[in-house]
């Protein structure tokens, strides 16, 4: 027994020994201890890596992982979407009868109505059988250069039967080609018929309507397309042989050659060049009266550039139903009995309606314009373009307005394409704004007709692109084709001189018209002093003749 005892204290003796030599010695790596490797054995086994490849370490999950409120969003690790315009239709290699409808699309940029100059913003080009443009040249507007200066993205085109290249190539609000191969795409169409009676004619000028076809019975509104051949279908204000713009005229007479084709609103002037129209028309017959005329809206001498058809309406159209999300247009800013000075960016917003270039007739379409201190426009009758009365038909949604001292009521109104009052009180809006200042020098000269350049001042620093804001008293500002007394249309002269009065403004790249009655502008300008010029003219672009039809103002951009 007491061997017993004395064999057992020894083993007890000696595991305290062990465990105290133990606690005097590091930590083992846990990871070597024999009884993990029970437990390795159960989990399953990584594959090993190639040959020469470090092992992944595995990182547990809570390591890995943000923090709350730190985890990054997909909207805000994407990537900005890239640049590219491209044909939707019709598609490279197709086989298309004539007219054939292209439809185009753009990511990544901005279409625009040409004019504006922002970055990223440009409007479209179909060159048809034409090489690209250099980059940094202009696209001139020709037969087969075919601009889309109101931001269209559909077009129909009139081809002659066989195969074609389409080129299409962005330019900047001055039509000056983008650089890059983002701002270009082309396809091939083969044309298997003529598409209409006045395709295979090629022996002289002529221009005609497309559809629809003389006698025909239609809806409204209808789709008017037109065609034409020998001559170059050319925005207005640009007068070359051979060239010029279209014009139909509703239930009116030809307007005898030589003699300026008026804007009214049963004559209709495509000044951008347009190629087809919607027209809204009364139940019943109608004459439809296609003219051509130069680029100071002149009518051409010849029965090659007329052409006649009457069409039957058989329903009433245009209905200006409210959308079932509910009309209504407003001002956005400024607010209603605001303080301001002048001039006074004016913000307008709309709901439940399209805004649209003056023109198009779709039912829930229109345009707005403001009236200062004018009252509302009955419904159903024409919003005239007045000094007053400012017309916004390139479907523009702000604008300045030069003001003088005092209380002014503005008063906004929706109109359809063409300028016809809509029905309700949804399509107005009304504020009163009290004027603090007169904004500028010009505004208390009231004793006869001036022209001026409001912003920038003579000699100012600039940066590019500028606003450029213009201001006139004794003289109304209304939309080219308008040929009354007293009245006309801006234009900017770029280091050009004045043009002499009584002689046509042309349109160019430094002769920029404003033939919607725009009184502002953004200019993209290189580095340096530049002369910038002023010259009102009349409907017809003609310069008028004295010093107070003119002004003139030195920048220097930096």
């Amino acid at each position: 027994m007491a061997g017993k005892r004395g064999l057992h204290l020894a083993f007890v003796c000696g595991f305290w020994a062990l465990i105290l030599a133990a606690c005097s010695q590091p930590l083992p790596d846990l990871q070597q201890l024999p009884i993990l490797d029970l437990f390795r054995s159960q989990q399953p086994q990584a594959a090993a890596p190639p040959p020469g490849q470090a092992p992944e370490t595995l990182i547990p999950a809570a390591a890995n992982s943000e923090p709350a409120g730190e985890v990054e969003t997909e909207s805000e690790i994407e990537t900005a979407e890239a640049v590219q315009i491209y044909f939707l239709s019709p598609t490279d290699g197709a086989e298309v009868s004539s007219p054939l409808v292209v439809e185009m699309g753009a990511t990544g940029v901005e279409v625009v109505p040409s004019g504006e100059m922002r970055e990223g913003t440009g409007h479209m080009h179909i060159l048809v059988d034409e090489e690209f443009v250099p980059a940094g040249e202009v696209i001139l507007a020709t037969e087969t250069m075919i601009h889309f200066g109101q931001g269209q993205m559909s077009a129909e085109l009139s081809l002659a039967p066989g195969e074609h290249v389409l080129r299409l190539q962005f330019a900047d609000g001055a039509h000056i080609a983008l650089e890059g191969e983002e701002y270009r795409d082309e396809i091939r169409v083969v044309v298997t018929d003529g598409g209409h009676e006045h395709a295979a004619a090629e022996e002289g000028p002529s221009v005609y309507f497309v559809s629809p076809t003389d006698g025909a019975e239609v809806s409204s509104p209808l789709v008017v397309e037109m065609g034409a051949t020998g001559v170059e279908v050319v925005p207005a204000g640009e007068m070359r042989e051979g060239a010029g713009h279209m014009h139909i005229l509703v239930d009116e007479e030809f307007v005898p050659a030589g003699e300026v084709i008026l804007a009214t609103e049963t004559m209709i002037h495509f000044g951008q060049g347009q190629m087809s129209a919607e027209l809204s028309l009364a139940p019943g017959e109608h004459v439809l009266r296609l003219q051509f005329a130069d680029g100071a809206h002149i009518a051409l001498e010849g029965e090659e550039y007329r052409d006649e058809i009457r069409v039957v309406v058989t329903d009433g159209g245009h209905e200006h139903a409210a959308a079932e999300e509910g009309p209504s247009v407003y001002f956005v800013s400024p607010t209603d009995g605001a303080e301001v000075s002048s001039p006074l960016v004016v913000e307008m917003g709309a709901t439940g309606v399209e805004v649209v270039p003056a023109g198009e007739m779709r039912e829930g379409t229109g345009h707005m314009h403001i009236l200062v201190d004018e009252e509302f426009v009955p419904a159903g009758e024409v919003i005239l373009a007045t000094e007053t009365m400012i017309h916004f038909g390139q479907g523009q949604m702000s604008a300045e307005l030069s003001l003088a001292p005092g209380e002014h009521v503005l008063r906004l109104q929706f109109a359809d394409g063409a300028h016809i009052a809509l029905e309700g009180e949804e399509y107005r809006d009304e504020i009163r704004v009290v004027v603090t200042d007169g904004g500028h020098e010009h505004a208390a000269e009231e004793e006869g007709p001036s022209v001026y350049f409001v912003s920038p001042s003579d000699g100012a620093e600039v940066s590019s692109p500028l606003v450029v804001e213009m201001g006139a008293t004794g003289v109304k500002v209304v939309p080219a084709g308008e040929m009354r007394e007293g009245t006309g249309h801006m234009h900017i002269l770029v280091d050009e001189e004045f043009v002499p009065a009584g002689e046509v403004i042309l349109a160019t790249e430094t002769m920029i018209h404003f033939g919607q009655g725009q009184m502002s502008a953004e200019l993209s300008l290189a580095p340096g002093e530049h002369v910038l010029r002023l010259q009102f003219a009349d409907g017809a672009h003609i310069a008028l003749e004295g010093e107070e039809y003119r002004d003139e103002i030195r920048v220097v951009v930096r």
